[in-house]
């Protein structure tokens, strides 16, 4: 299986002391299968940067390994608040992360994403919109003409959706790959994405 739809025949052969679920709900899919299981189950669900230090720690504590989970936590941390002294005294730029480009799919308020642009220096375009993924309408992709478009890199979605072709961000060339596993995974590599992003933000626009 995969992480939408894990194999929990397969899983519960292995007979695993502990099982980690990325969120609640992903627990509650398939809680029953787990009755009567000797295996303690831990939720991640990382929903912001914070999450990811605080997780590291209780990881630590669960395995016996605190101080090199404390050191790893201190370490996340602290590139995460050197990204943002150097990112306060930029101006911010607005953003917007395509997910697919055929349907436009993008990040909205409830994405770990939106912190992690803002964090980077960036406003996300899409951030006022509910949900975690939503998909983007052409005639509301036009009018929101971001000034940096970041795609999240996938053999689907290697240029912007014909709806952002006028968009400031494709007549400057500021449109940015940058790897789907470092970006949309939640955990210790949100503090490499972190650092990439900020970099492209501080970019100048082709020309300048």
């Amino acid at each position: 299986g995969d992480t939408q739809s894990p194999n929990i025949e397969a899983i519960i052969a292995v007979r695993p002391e502990v099982i980690f679920v990325s969120t609640a709900s992903q627990l509650e899919s398939f809680a029953s299968a787990l009755e009567g299981q000797s295996a303690a189950v831990f939720v991640l669900d990382i929903r912001g940067l914070g999450d990811v230090a605080d997780r590291l720690r209780r990881l630590g504590q669960i395995f016996g390994s605190g101080e090199r989970a404390e050191l790893a936590a201190i370490e996340f941390e602290n590139r995460i608040a050197a990204v943002e002294r150097r990112q306060k005294a930029e101006r911010p730029v607005r953003v917007l992360l395509q997910i697919s480009e055929a349907d436009l799919f993008t990040i909205g308020r409830d994405s770990f994403i939106t912190e992690l642009i803002d964090r980077a220096g960036g406003i996300s375009v899409t951030a006022d919109i509910p949900g975690g993924y939503p998909k983007l309408s052409k005639e509301t992709a036009i009018a929101l003409d971001p000034d940096v478009i970041i795609l999240s890199d996938s053999p689907d979605n290697l240029k912007p959706n014909d709806a952002l072709k006028n968009s400031a961000a494709v007549r400057s060339g500021r449109v940015y790959r940058v790897n789907a596993d470092i970006l949309s995974r939640p955990g210790p590599r949100l503090a490499d994405a972190l650092e990439q992003l900020a970099t492209l933000f501080r970019q100048e626009p082709a020309g300048n």
